[in-house]
């Protein structure tokens, strides 16, 4: 038997330890491009926008619970958060939604708005910390991933 840690010693190219990483690899690699594809058709969906639109009505909600805001101010700032992507993807591409896609999502936003700005406690987070966290959790990793 050879003792491998010997000076000068190299540890040999073709080995099936080596066989079984780059296996292991092409598996991530698989895996990845499949899962971002999949991801890619999620994000597509109106579905997924209605729900990232209600993460950050929430989010901002709940994230600023000592400040007492105006509807006026949370309709607009709530906008102006939830529609970047409309913006971003006529400025890189030249493409826009069609008009009643854009006005649905509108709407959404500023219902969402004024239904968690008159019935949800800005302290409901806190009360129900569990929950709020996994939304958050799941929300924001579904992007890191």
């Amino acid at each position: 038997m050879k003792d491998r840690s010997a000076k000068g010693q190299l540890y040999p190219i073709v080995s099936v330890d080596n066989f079984m990483l780059l296996l292991f690899a092409c598996g991530m690699i698989l895996l990845g491009s499949t899962y971002q594809k999949l991801m890619i058709s999620v994000y597509s969906t109106e579905s997924w926008h209605f729900f990232e639109h209600i993460m950050k009505v929430l989010m901002n909600h709940f994230g600023h619970h000592k400040l007492d805001r105006s509807l006026p101010r949370d309709l607009f700032f709530n906008t102006v958060r939830c529609m970047p992507e409309e913006l971003i993807f006529y400025i890189v591409n030249g493409d826009c939604p069609s008009t009643e896609l854009i006005m649905f999502r509108l709407w959404s936003i500023w219902l969402l708005t004024v239904f968690v700005h008159m019935f949800v406690s800005r302290r409901e987070a806190r009360r129900n910390p569990n929950t709020w966290s996994c939304f958050v959790i799941f929300f924001v990793t579904s992007f890191g991933l």
